[in-house]
């Protein structure tokens, strides 16, 4: 079902993007940041691929161009949020129901996605932080979140919480 595949595609892009956030978005020290930016690419899956393809020591524009932007990765950004879009076009509607807002927000995810450019994102300043980077994860992961809600609010039932009328050991009861 596609609702399931969507809902997948957003945990796997929020997992991602809380992997970058807790890993690259602060330069520490070359060979730090080298065993860090490894371990990233262990942890999405990836460092096959990126050995295979770059041949060298690990750089965060690098990491970056294959864990954001490449689209036949499919642990990448790219890859799940053009994924996660394809599965809400068409997504039944409810009736007299307008435009879809969460294939709307899947669109705007996905072309976020698709248009960064990693060499601004691996920029560091002065702080050793890379802000543009933390900005993009930050928008991301907010469209991310409001997809996720529009998601449960157009295609599943909230049932109210069930009480019991009857109580056994309500001693006005025979």
């Amino acid at each position: 079902e596609s609702t399931a595949e969507a809902g997948r595609r957003i945990e796997r892009s929020l997992l991602l993007t809380a992997l970058l956030r807790a890993t690259v978005t602060e330069a520490t020290g070359t060979a730090t940041d080298s065993l860090v930016l490894e371990s990233t690419l262990i942890a999405a899956e990836s460092i096959i691929t990126y050995r295979r393809r770059y041949r060298s020591r690990a750089h965060v524009d690098t990491v970056l161009d294959l864990l954001v932007l490449d689209l036949d990765n499919p642990r990448s950004l790219a890859h799940q949020t053009a994924a996660l879009h394809e599965a809400t076009v068409g997504l039944p509607r409810r009736q007299g129901a307008g435009d879809s807002p969460v294939e709307a927000l899947t669109e705007t995810v996905a072309d976020l996605v698709r248009g960064v450019d990693t060499g601004a994102l691996s920029a560091i300043d002065d702080h050793g932080r890379r802000p543009t980077l933390i900005a993009f994860l930050e928008r991301l992961d907010d469209l991310l979140v409001r997809a996720a809600d529009a998601l449960d609010g157009e295609h599943f039932s909230h049932q109210m919480p069930q009480h019991t009328v009857f109580m056994p050991n309500d001693p006005g009861v025979r």
